[in-house]
């Protein structure tokens, strides 16, 4: 039988295969069986499959044997066709596949994923990202005129808008009229200031590569992604992770031959899918009218939102909750930018399975590992119960006075209350973007991406940051106390 990763990878990848193309057919869900069957796939491993992102699916698959990965892209790719036809959202999933798992690499291929929120890039645009002006790393990239219009008609070939910033920068300034662009943005946000219209337009008609990558996707839309090397990333569909839509990128570093690399990456999608129309932004080309299309208005979009903050995590401890006004007792709150606390709902079984989340990943740890043995009683219990049991516990005695404590290594305990804290996280809407504190699986360890930063304990009447909070010294001696 294959690993328990590896059968959740595999469930992820090939879910995410059926549905690419909104149609599942009879035949997909039949072929979608015989996977499960072949890799021993079982009930429980489709729902850590649920919960895990395409991004660690395929980065687990990448540590497979040649042969393993060579199975899965043959059963992709007669999976793709059962409905007689491979739309182009297959075509993108099974190119990022075989990008990320072929054998022999001449540049790093993988994928990331991210909340959707916020997230309005399309699958039709193909952006060029750098870290810094890496230009002389890749000497083919020193864009002119030629260049720059041979990379488009390349991408234009296999259905993609390509999207290099500093061109989008000029088409937006050599349109005449600006007050048309300005008056664009206050449409699209009509909560601007003139001043905030005026510096959006600025920053758009000198945006850098650079720029967009630190300023707008990491700073504003807060997404985690790092690169080193300059790439080319585009959209390969969106995956629900735990009932969560998360968007799904392919991300390859640009080859010193970047226009042979892009007629390859083209030529791969158009052989497998069917044909795709494209209807391309001619901004460039008007005096006085604005397409507000295409990466044209991704952009705006994304310039118009504010920027993604956020809110922390207060932990209160036994004699420090909060009082709802139907006299319920909040363990948990979360506060915003601007200082206002709402609650977050959860019993104290499931806000200390939270808080003991919260403790396991706030020095950048894995999370709680998932993996499971049969006790005495024929149980299945963590496999490192004796280790995280003492924790919980710690935790526990921290957030109530009751005297039974749940054991919460047990699966018919963890199952549901892991449930419940998704159930929670979703019915709090003041939660943006929720999937920042939703657990997830991640390589085989249930974890949170909340930074330690924002998360405070409310503790003997003071207010401390987790790290130097009793609760968290509690977490840290609870093993080595036992």
């Amino acid at each position: 039988m294959a690993k328990e990763e590896l059968r959740k990878s595999v469930y992820r990848i090939f879910s995410d295969l059926v549905k690419q193309d909104n149609l599942i057919t009879i035949e997909e869900i039949e072929y979608l069986d015989a996977v499960c069957k072949d890799y021993g796939i079982a009930e429980q491993d489709k729902i850590g499959g649920h919960m895990m992102t395409l991004a660690d699916a395929i980065s687990t698959l990448q540590g497979e044997p040649i042969e393993i990965r060579k199975d899965i892209l043959r059963r992709m790719e007669e999976c793709a066709i059962k409905d007689n036809e491979c739309c182009r959202d297959e075509s993108l999933l099974l190119t990022a596949y075989k990008n990320c798992c072929k054998d022999t690499k001449v540049v790093r291929s993988y994928v990331r994923s991210f909340p959707a929120t916020n997230i309005s890039i399309n699958d039709s645009q193909l952006i060029y990202l750098e870290n810094e002006t890496q230009s002389d790393i890749v000497p083919s990239l020193m864009m002119d005129e030629e260049q720059y219009s041979d990379l488009c008609d390349i991408c234009r070939l296999g259905g993609f808008d390509f999207i290099y910033i500093p061109k989008v920068a000029e088409h937006f300034r050599d349109f005449k009229d600006k007050d048309i662009l300005k008056d664009i943005v206050s449409l699209v946000s009509p909560s601007l200031k003139k001043n905030e219209i005026n510096s959006i337009i600025q920053v758009i008609c000198g945006m850098s590569t650079t720029y967009f990558y630190k300023k707008v996707l990491r700073d504003k839309l807060q997404l985690p992604i790092r690169i080193d090397k300059p790439i080319w990333m585009f959209k390969i569909g969106v995956s629900v992770v735990g009932g969560v839509d998360y968007a799904n990128f392919l991300c390859i570093e640009v080859a010193e031959s970047a226009k042979s690399q892009l007629r390859e990456i083209m030529n791969e999608i158009m052989s497998r899918q069917s044909s795709y129309h494209l209807v391309i932004n001619k901004l460039g080309n008007e005096d006085k009218s604005f397409e507000y299309d295409g990466f044209y208005r991704t952009l705006l979009d994304m310039m118009a939102i504010k920027k993604v903050t956020a809110p922390d995590i207060v932990i209160h401890t036994v004699g420090n909750e909060i009082t709802t006004s139907d006299g319920k007792k909040v363990i948990l709150t979360g506060v915003d930018s601007d200082g206002n606390a709402f609650p977050i709902i959860m019993d104290r079984r499931e806000a200390a399975l939270y808080v003991l989340l919260l403790c396991a990943c706030a020095k950048g740890g894995r999370g709680i590992e998932l993996s499971f043995i049969y006790n005495k009683k024929g149980d299945q219990v963590l496999k490192n119960h004796a280790h995280r049991k003492p924790q919980y516990d710690a935790i526990y005695n921290e957030l109530s006075n009751w005297a039974s404590i749940p054991d919460i290594t047990s699966m018919k305990i963890l199952r549901p209350a892991r449930s419940y804290i998704s159930k929670s996280i979703k019915e709090t809407t003041e939660l943006s973007p929720q999937a920042l504190y939703l657990p997830i699986e991640r390589n085989g360890y249930l974890m949170l991406s909340i930074e330690a930063d924002h998360i405070r304990v409310q503790e003997n009447g003071k207010e401390k940051k987790l790290l130097e909070s009793d609760l968290y010294q509690r977490y840290i001696t609870s093993t080595i106390d036992s």
